[in-house]
């Protein structure tokens, strides 16, 4: 399982349990506080199965900024610097392709990718062109920022035709059309 925007690790522990022993969760949380917290989510729940990165997932590699919007709820922090948030604290992270990370680690199978990375979404698809290609039974649960996605002039449509493109059906959205699983396997 590859956990993008793993917050402080809700789905992390959760995939961590269902994967057992045997099976492995990679989970990607690029704001250092918010790292912290889920390093110690994995350590207090005793987990030898979660990966912990402190990456930005793009479509390319090297150093990006990531803007903390609220100390409160870093969860919608986000690579976007929003004109009416001036007072956003910026970290400098480095990024990495998932297609890239699975080289690195030399991972064999992904079953499951979870992505909630704040509307850069389509960027990190791209970023993961050769695992989509190349597994053809992987589910995606993507969380789609709509008002972000807008606000780069993307339409969250593009989001639909880009895995289409590599034989990807939406199985199950949510009732505010948020989350949805994507998935080559008929579900």
């Amino acid at each position: 399982v590859l956990d993008i925007g793993a917050h402080i690790g809700y789905y992390t522990l959760q995939a961590a349990k269902r994967v057992g022993i045997r099976g492995q969760v990679h989970a990607f949380e690029p704001v250092s506080k918010t790292f912290e917290y889920l390093k110690k989510n994995i350590f207090l729940n005793k987990f030898t199965n979660v990966y912990i990165n402190r990456y930005i997932v793009h479509d390319c590699c090297g150093k990006k900024k990531i803007f903390i919007n609220d100390e409160t709820n870093m969860g919608t922090s986000n690579i976007f610097k929003t004109v009416e948030k001036a007072q956003q604290r910026a970290e400098i992270v480095e990024c990495i392709t998932i297609d890239e990370y699975i080289a690195q680690k030399s991972l064999q199978e992904i079953h499951v990718v979870k992505i909630d990375v704040e509307g850069d979404e389509l960027s990190v698809l791209k970023g993961m062109r050769k695992l989509l290609e190349s597994q053809d039974r992987l589910y995606i649960i993507l969380e789609i920022h709509k008002e972000f996605l807008l606000s780069q002039g993307i339409n969250p449509v593009e989001i639909y035709e880009f895995l289409q493109g590599f034989g990807f059906l939406a199985k199950k959205v949510t009732f505010n059309k948020s989350i949805v699983l994507f998935t080559k396997k008929k579900v």
